[in-house]
């Protein structure tokens, strides 16, 4: 079976199983353990990320009944751990759909947590036959993506929005599935912000060992230097880039509340421009290489270029914008990023003919 078609084993989980008429639930620990734990820090530094999967299924949580509250999550692993973490010395079914290992907020824009989606497991799990108050508690950040109407149409079912954070969920329940004001502010502050700075780190690292390659056989071609000498001068080129894909992952995120501009990409520019002005003031001479100004503003289009895509690729994961939003504005950005891009290459690519001849 491919990576992409598993799903986790979480057996280590299960506490033992429920007897219900729709058969028998495994319940499974509120408790995280150190695999959980140690898992959960592979998938932020995007190892087997894809596989981070729960099976989707209903799970007991503590010693729950038919009037016990059916909650509704996605099948990423840490969203599954973050919800039954918080329902400790609670009583609760939870049912977890595939979202294909995406969280509740990226899945509801993208339509993996939506209606059909629910309603699917509904039919599927025999819900009827686990609880008998006809009531769904879904995440209140996967509205975007279920029809409440629909899923009541289709099973039966009344679908609730519970609270931003899992955390609250029992009070919320315990106060009758209501929420306060607190409970629907969704808080973005820069804990959340830099969440995914370290997947998108690792998978930046290839444009870094792409630069070293191309900068390598740039200084090499048409010269006389050696091996070393031309790996030497592959490494200051690529150094930049480095600092690139830095300003991109982590300074764009973490300054996000404070950078002009509602567009990620050009949130992402500023912040290269500025970078841009450090190279060109502090590291003229490793930068440049001796090669003039050509060379410098083919990389620093190169350069801007890519913080500006990796600001880009944050704006599906914020409170900043919406999906159609980020969608609109990725067509957009791309539009100016890649010729950008291309210029610089061709501009540089001219620069060594020019030196060669």
């Amino acid at each position: 079976m491919s990576e992409k078609n598993e799903f986790l084993d979480i057996s280590y989980c299960y506490t033992g199983r429920v007897k219900t008429p729709a058969g028998e639930i495994p319940s499974v620990s509120t408790e995280l353990v150190f695999k959980d734990r140690c898992d959960a820090y592979k998938a932020r530094w995007g190892i087997k990320r894809s596989a981070y999967r729960v099976k989707p299924a209903v799970y007991a949580i503590g010693e729950p009944n038919e009037h016990s509250p059916m909650l509704v999550t996605a099948n990423y692993k840490l969203t599954f751990d973050v919800v039954r973490r918080s329902m400790d010395g609670q009583n609760a079914w939870l049912m977890v759909i595939d979202t294909k290992g995406v969280n509740v907020w990226c899945a509801a824009g993208k339509g993996t947590f939506g209606t059909n989606e629910v309603i699917k497991r509904i039919k599927e799990f025999k819900v009827g036959r686990i609880i008998a108050h006809k009531k769904l508690i879904l995440p209140q950040l996967g509205a975007t993506g279920v029809a409440a109407h629909e899923v009541t149409k289709a099973t039966g079912f009344k679908v609730l929005y519970g609270p931003v954070d899992s955390k609250d969920l029992p009070e919320y329940i315990s106060e009758g599935n209501t929420a306060t004001q607190k409970m629907r502010t969704v808080k973005f502050g820069i804990r959340a912000r830099i969440v995914l700075t370290p997947i998108e780190l690792m998978t930046s690292l290839k444009y870094c060992l792409i630069a070293l390659a191309f900068f390598f056989f740039f200084n090499w071609i048409g010269s006389e230097m050696f091996f070393s000498k031309a790996l030497l001068l592959a490494i200051l080129s690529t150094i930049p880039y480095l600092g690139a894909i830095i300003v991109g992952a982590v300074l764009v995120p973490a300054l996000l509340p404070f950078l002009p501009f509602r567009a990620f990409s050009l949130k992402g520019l500023v912040l290269g421009a500025v970078y841009s002005a450090v190279l060109v003031l502090f590291l003229q001479t490793p930068f440049l290489l001796d090669r003039g100004i050509m060379f410098l503003i083919s990389n620093l289009l190169i350069i801007n270029a890519l913080i500006s895509y990796l600001a880009l690729n944050f704006t599906g994961s914020s409170t900043y914008t919406s999906f159609t939003g980020a969608i609109k504005e990725t067509k957009l950005a791309v539009l100016i990023m890649l010729p950008a891009a291309i210029v610089g290459l061709l501009l540089m690519i001219v620069d060594k003919i020019v030196t060669l001849v």
